[in-house]
């Protein structure tokens, strides 16, 4: 699938952001993705990088990030499927969802 991405300079409006001195807002990249075949885009991203960096640079960044919250969320979601198989044994101790290894005689 390809893609048009679209990179804006904006200030996002927030009272938790610092401001300059003078009171203004930063600058940042809003990076928008839009697919080939769609009325719309289909994914956003705000950045602070600076000024200077090129479009394939933020997108590759972009994609890199949601690639690495994407692995974390998957992980999370097997790491919670995993706990929750593990049997609370006597006195609060849990007991592993596998056989312990084999004991050598």
């Amino acid at each position: 699938m390809r893609s048009h991405f679209l990179a804006l300079r904006i200030r996002p409006a927030n009272r938790d952001i610092p401001r300059a001195d003078d009171g203004s807002l930063p600058l940042q990249w809003l990076l928008a993705e839009w697919p080939a075949g769609t009325t719309e885009p289909t994914d956003y991203w705000i950045s602070n990088l600076p000024a200077d960096t090129q479009i394939p640079t933020m997108v590759r960044l972009a994609k890199i990030r949601w690639r690495i919250e994407h692995d974390k969320r998957e992980l999370k979601t097997v790491s919670d499927l995993t706990n929750s198989k593990v049997a609370a044994g006597p006195a609060g101790t849990t007991t592993p969802p596998w056989p312990p290894p084999p004991t050598s005689s």
